[in-house]
């Protein structure tokens, strides 16, 4: 199994673009309450030990490990192992705190952590990644990597066959929606304002009619780094998706399941899962869950993605870390060694010139905070590099 690759302007803008057609037609069965849905789910990969959990301590893995936990005590299946990252000297990936809390809450006394040093777009177990698959989607594939090579020796242990969960598209499910504001008047969550009248007039205009604003509203997103059919490509399919995102949530929850770029995560995390013998799943994409947790929203789901989380996982992680705010973000791990020293060395090469301007690129990688759309392009730029260099002692 091999990844999909990217195409030069996907790669250039720093996306995977386009959406694919939304699932309408529910799944036989449906009705499941959100948990139960998503329990239904999570038991193959129980049945197929060890399960081993992606967890970071975050709401969605710690939802998914907590609802995986809690359906193997009662149906007496073999327990899920947390494998965690962990970042020595990078505070703002620390996420040790809620880690415990969570392991504690849940009474497990197996959890595998992995202190990872190198976490660089361009360290050892990058590159390694790298030179076995190509450019992955997205960039810091490595780390799941990382967890499906550590989990690989449990799997042999245990004779093969084993399985990994991971909290893929939590962010997207639940995370930001713009119609909120709108939904909570609908839904009578707080009283309406004057500007609510705009809100609901754009929100009833066709996706064709919001283009031109979210054009000017999207293009802020892109880097300046790009140009030519890079950029022109890059601005038309991301407005087009701007203004697609339906109003109602129920029915955006369904959309945004079919994101062109989560479907190739997804593909990335089986292809990585395979390739240390095991079986993958992303519980929060499989369409019961989704169908379930669309069914019990409704149109003006529940709120915000707090009051969503309490609504679909109250049950089965500890509260405090449901109504949790703020998010490590490990912004600081990827763009420190290898990166800095080949940004400064590069030469221009490997990145096509008419889709990026490589001198705009070259001040980006080496801002202090490099913007995370290039990483594949940097990523790319040293395979060219690497490839040339081995052809370069081949022919000597």
């Amino acid at each position: 199994m091999t990844l999909t690759p990217l195409t030069a302007v996907e790669i250039a803008v720093g996306n995977v673009l386009g959406q694919e057609e939304p699932v309408t037609q529910l799944e036989p069965g449906g009705g499941l309450e959100p948990l139960a849905a998503l329990e239904s789910v999570v038991r193959p990969a129980l049945e197929r030990p060890p399960c081993v959990v992606s967890f970071s301590g975050g709401r969605d893995s710690s939802a998914l490990l907590g609802a995986a936990t809690l359906l193997a005590r009662r149906e007496g299946l073999e327990l899920p192992l947390p494998v965690t990252l962990r970042f020595p000297g990078a505070d703002s990936a620390d996420e040790s705190v809620w880690q415990e809390l969570v392991i504690r809450e849940l009474g497990l006394i197996e959890w595998e952590k992995i202190d990872l040093e190198d976490a660089d777009l361009l360290g050892s177990r990058s590159v390694e990644l790298l030179c076995r698959h190509g450019v992955p989607w997205p960039a810091n594939s490595f780390l799941v990597d990382t967890v499906a090579q550590a989990a690989s020796s449990k799997n042999s242990a245990a004779g093969g066959g084993g399985s990994l969960l991971t909290g893929l598209g939590g962010d997207e499910l639940f995370g930001t929606w713009r119609w909120r504001s709108l939904a909570d008047v609908l839904a009578r969550r707080r009283r309406p304002e004057p500007r609510d009248i705009a809100r609901a007039g754009y929100g009833a205009l066709p996706s064709r009619a919001r283009l031109p604003r979210e054009r000017r509203r999207v293009k802020s997103w892109l880097g300046e780094h790009l140009r030519g059919e890079a950029l022109e490509v890059g601005l038309r399919l991301t407005a087009e998706r701007a203004a697609g995102e339906p109003v109602w949530w129920s029915n955006r929850l369904r959309w945004r399941a079919r994101n062109r770029s989560l479907l190739l995560q997804a593909q990335t995390l089986q292809t990585l899962a395979a390739d240390a013998g095991m079986q993958a799943a992303a519980p929060f994409l499989d369409q019961r869950f989704i169908d379930a947790l669309a069914q019990a929203g409704g149109r003006f789901g529940f709120g915000d993605r707090t009051d969503t989380m309490l609504a679909a996982f109250g049950d089965v992680a500890p509260e405090a870390l449901l109504r949790r705010r703020a998010k490590a973000t490990g912004e600081d791990l990827f763009w420190v060694g290898n990166s800095r020293s080949f940004a400064e060395d590069w030469d221009g090469s490997g990145v096509d010139h008419e889709l990026v301007d490589p001198e705009v690129l070259r001040r980006e990688w080496l801002s202090e905070h490099p913007n995370g759309a290039t990483a594949s392009l940097l990523q790319s730029a040293w395979l060219h590099a690497d490839r040339a260099a081995e052809d370069l002692v081949s022919q000597q």
